[in-house]
């Protein structure tokens, strides 16, 4: 028994220790194929340097295009620092006209408002005659006594600080301005009192020019 598991154990290192051997089949490379091979290293080599100048190429544009951007992009940035600079200015000045116009509106109100109280303390002296005819008086004046006389309000050229005829299409209306507000107010008054009368009887003259 002993015997038989020796032969075994020595069995089994016999079979471990063999080696096994290949048949070199392999077909060794000889000048004509390490040439091509040779060509066809040099083909893809010429390739990959003839793309890595292609690229290099690329690049060199990409960056010229990058930088004419680059500097598209700073006179842009110029222009609009320009721009933003002059709407400041602009925006100042408009600022600064509509202060003066506020101030020239609020001069016109001011003026308007004096010339009203003005047009307003002349009135309160003043009159406006009406239907005169034409030819019936050699100044304005003389129409302003005639009438006072007329309507028995004594009237004296002294009363009157000015007088004149409007200019209309029709019988001009003439403007009498009296030197104080009672004269103008008494013969105010007193103008009901022409209603019954004609011209003829303020104006003599009329019934012989007529």
């Amino acid at each position: 028994m002993e015997e038989d598991n020796i032969l075994k154990q020595c069995n089994m290192v016999d079979s471990v220790g063999e080696v096994p051997t290949v048949a070199a089949t392999q077909h060794e490379p000889n000048l004509i194929d390490i040439k091509e091979m040779l060509v066809d290293i040099q083909s893809t080599v010429a390739t990959i340097l003839r793309e890595n100048q292609e690229l290099r190429q690329e690049i060199l544009e990409l960056k010229s295009a990058l930088n004419a951007n680059q500097r598209e992009t700073e006179k842009l940035k110029t222009k609009l620092t320009k721009a933003e600079k002059t709407n400041d200015t602009l925006r100042n000045e408009l600022n600064h006209t509509r202060m003066k116009l506020k101030d020239h509106i609020e001069e016109m109100n001011n003026l308007d408002e004096k010339y009203d109280n003005l047009e307003q303390y002349s009135c309160k002296n003043s009159l406006e005659i009406l239907g005169v005819p034409e030819g019936t008086y050699t100044s304005t004046d003389e129409v302003v006594i005639h009438i006072g006389e007329a309507i028995n309000v004594n009237i004296k050229l002294e009363d009157i600080e000015i007088s004149h005829k409007l200019k209309r299409k029709t019988t001009k209306p003439i403007v009498v301005k009296f030197m104080s507000h009672k004269v103008k107010s008494v013969l105010y008054k007193a103008r009901t009192k022409l209603k019954n009368m004609k011209t003829s009887d303020v104006f003599p003259s009329y019934a012989f020019t007529s």
